[in-house]
């Protein structure tokens, strides 16, 4: 008889309500997200729905050519619900867009609950960058 294995289930992420998160998105084998400004817009529109949709205020967000970083922060509840929805609509949208099917980002989101946010960011132009809130 042959013995399998089974693989262990992910780690429940932990989500602390009105703090801090970090979170990160890329690119399906590092391939770009945003090939034009009317990509960044369709993404902005998904991230100006996070407010009334789930209560998560967008502090921060940077949005490279083949990844982006966010600054949320959970007003009453955790990101367990914006984690699938925020890909997910801006990928269809995308696909849409640019008539193509299949994966746009990798694997799931990245997140961290952050200890200390800096209220003076700096940064050197390279990249697009803007404050809410």
């Amino acid at each position: 008889m042959r013995r399998v294995e089974r693989s262990k289930a992910r780690p429940l992420r932990v989500w602390v309500p009105h703090g801090w998160c970090r979170v990160l998105n890329r690119g399906d084998r590092r391939e770009r997200i945003f090939r034009t400004d009317d990509d960044r817009l369709r993404f902005l529109g998904c991230l100006s729905e996070l407010p009334w949709r789930f209560a998560v205020a967008v502090h921060a967000f940077v949005l490279m050519d083949n990844h982006d970083h966010l600054l949320l922060r959970p007003r009453n509840s955790d990101l367990s619900r914006v984690s699938p929805w925020l890909p997910l609509s801006f990928a269809l949208r995308f696909n849409w867009a640019h008539q193509v099917p299949g994966h746009l980002f990798q694997g799931r989101l990245k997140a961290a609950i952050l200890q200390h946010v800096s209220t003076n960011p700096k940064f050197d132009g390279s990249c697009r960058f803007e404050m809410h809130g």
